[in-house]
């Protein structure tokens, strides 16, 4: 629900009470000037069975919603780190450059399905600066046998170094200016041809990039059952 008038969004939140948790931020830190992790802390966040990936969703706004990834959640210790890239580009980015300690908010969630199935020996990750909270959270807890591990990170140059200071292990490409995607298409074509079909693909970040690069699989024999996808942006859109 990326938007809905005040007057409904208002009555959700006091008729859908146990839908939302109650949270406070208790630490923050800048891994660059756009790059911010913020830690909610919650009670109700210990009963959470929370998986690598799902994600959660925040009231940005009045009348805005948008959905992170956590990078980490401590279920026992009750609480959760989500990882912002602030590109300033719209309501999301605004409010969660304002973001400061002691700020108590409600959170929604998590759900989803862009989880690593059970089995998977052989898996690639492709996404953008806005992916590096969900990619980290994968890695943090793959499955027994997958050691054949590829994570692929287009970057704007400011960024290329933001998986290595997450800890993160990732291939960061350079964006080419005005072409967003191409640089991923470029990779996954030459490891197409030198690598063994992955069990599962994770495609995420920009809309486009992702539908480009699933055609890309589909056409080499990759089945669709195996292609996960998570679009968290589109050029000239908001709200995804």
């Amino acid at each position: 629900m990326p938007r809905m008038p005040k007057w409904l969004a208002d009555f959700s939140e006091q008729a859908f009470k146990g839908a939302y948790k109650q949270t406070v931020i208790t630490e923050i830190e800048y891994y660059a000037p756009k790059l911010k992790r913020v830690r909610y802390q919650g009670d109700a966040l210990r009963t959470v069975q929370w998986k690598p990936a799902q994600e959660v969703e925040f009231r940005v706004s009045d009348t805005e919603y948008r959905h992170y990834t956590p990078m980490y959640w401590n279920q026992e210790a009750g609480y959760t780190d989500v990882l912002f890239y602030l590109h300033g580009k719209g309501p999301g980015s605004d409010w969660a450059s304002q973001l400061q300690i002691n700020d108590e908010l409600l959170l929604i969630g998590p759900g989803g399905k862009f989880i690593i199935p059970e089995g998977s020996s052989k898996i690639v990750m492709m996404g953008d600066e806005t992916t590096l909270s969900t990619f980290y959270g994968m890695q943090q807890q793959l499955p027994k046998g997958a050691a054949d591990v590829h994570c692929l990170i287009e970057c704007e140059p400011e960024a290329m170094d933001w998986p290595e200071k997450i800890g993160m292990k990732a291939v960061p490409l350079q964006r080419i200016p005005s072409f967003t995607g191409r640089v991923q298409e470029e990779w996954l074509r030459q490891h197409l041809k030198t690598a063994a079909t992955a069990t599962a693909y994770f495609l995420s970040g920009n809309a486009d990039t992702i539908k480009n690069l699933r055609r890309l699989l589909v056409s080499t024999g990759v089945p669709g059952a195996q292609i996960k996808m998570k679009p968290y942006w589109l050029e000239g859109k908001k709200g995804l």
